[in-house]
């Protein structure tokens, strides 16, 4: 299995521009979920992969000043809460 998530990150402010995607497989939910990952289905899989696919964007485009830290925060506690518990 392969998840792969996308974002097109724009600040209108310095006029940067940066197409990222991140790529998660069946052997990074062994390493992210090693105690459940076999149990669950298909489905929660993939839900889990791109929540974690989608942490992972947030942080990169945070870090690249593409988005508020508070607000990227913010976003990853709501991921965490609605996708990962």
């Amino acid at each position: 299995m392969e998840v792969k998530v996308g974002s097109y990150l724009q600040d209108d402010s310095t006029g940067m521009t940066r197409d990222f995607h991140v790529t998660l497989t069946d052997d990074d939910g062994h390493r992210l979920f090693p105690k459940n990952w076999e149990a669950w289905s298909i489905h929660t899989q993939v839900k889990k992969l791109r929540a974690m696919a989608d942490i992972y964007i947030i942080q990169y485009a945070a870090s690249r000043g593409f988005r508020d830290s508070e607000r990227a925060a913010e976003e990853i506690e709501v991921i965490i809460a609605k996708d990962l518990q």
